[in-house]
């Protein structure tokens, strides 16, 4: 009798002490909330009827697009230097939230421009139209143009003479400086950073050509690791250029030029 009546106690006691050593766990270590798909978090068919407030989260939007745009950018200069695939490889999922984004916005812009808005809002909307579609094209340079020539060069074990890689750290420097101003003028609809990064065409243009001629005066000595690496070499500035070109087009967004 003895022997039950202490099982028995032993066994409420254990019960008793597993709900607290539960409750216990549950607050040392709570469980995981499920991750939300990525999307936008900002536009919604409900605001579709206040055009001023849609436009304006719209933009929102846009400016995450723009700071994806803007990561991925910069981190393109770190996988070609430091042969790092799997940065790479983050880019292109980058990409794909960019894209994301973008898929989204488009045809909640189209919706907007179905209803009734006036002579302003037309104009945003049309604008914000341009904005989504020239920073979705940065990010598929650097995802589908620049990756591609940074696994190229892993894949083939290729250097750069010191010159060469100088000059190219040098174009993205500039260029990156641009895109970063681009994104500050786009959020805060500063007009006068718009016209400093609108102003960089030509320099741009200028410093690119002079790094080409660079790069041949190179060629032209004979420099084995130029010879090597020529074409991507080139194709690198070449994309660069382009996308002070997308940058620039913001620009003149901004200022209302387009």
């Amino acid at each position: 009798m003895a022997h039950t009546l202490v099982a028995v106690f032993n066994s409420i006691w254990l019960l008793i002490m597993l709900k607290y050593a539960n409750k216990f766990m549950l607050w040392l270590m709570p469980p995981l909330q499920e991750e939300k798909p990525f999307g936008p978090i900002y536009i919604s068919e409900s605001l579709l009827d206040t055009p001023e407030i849609a436009l304006a989260q719209t933009r929102k939007e846009i400016v995450r697009e723009s700071e994806i745009a803007l990561e991925m950018f910069r981190e393109a200069i770190t996988v070609i230097s430091e042969n790092n695939i799997r940065l790479c490889e983050s880019l292109c999922l980058k990409d794909v939230r960019l894209d994301t984004l973008h898929n989204a916005v488009v045809p909640y812009l189209t919706k907007l421009g179905q209803g009734t808005l006036d002579d302003d809002q037309s104009k945003e909307q049309t604008s914000l139209l341009y904005v989504t579609s020239q920073i979705e094209e940065i990010g598929d340079i650097v995802d589908k143009n620049l990756m591609p020539l940074a696994r190229k060069r892993i894949e083939n074990n290729l250097r750069f003479s010191k010159e060469g890689w100088n000059d190219i750290v040098s174009l993205h420097g500039r260029v990156l400086n641009m895109l970063e101003k681009l994104v500050d003028a786009f959020r805060n609809n500063d007009k006068e950073l718009a016209q400093l990064v609108a102003n960089s065409k030509i320099a741009i243009g200028a410093y690119e050509s002079e790094l080409r001629k660079k790069h041949i005066a190179r060629l032209n000595s004979g420099l084995v690791e130029t010879l090597e690496t020529s074409s991507i070499h080139l194709d690198i500035i070449d994309q660069f250029k382009r996308i002070n070109s997308h940058i620039v087009s913001v620009a003149y967004i901004i200022l209302g030029e387009i």
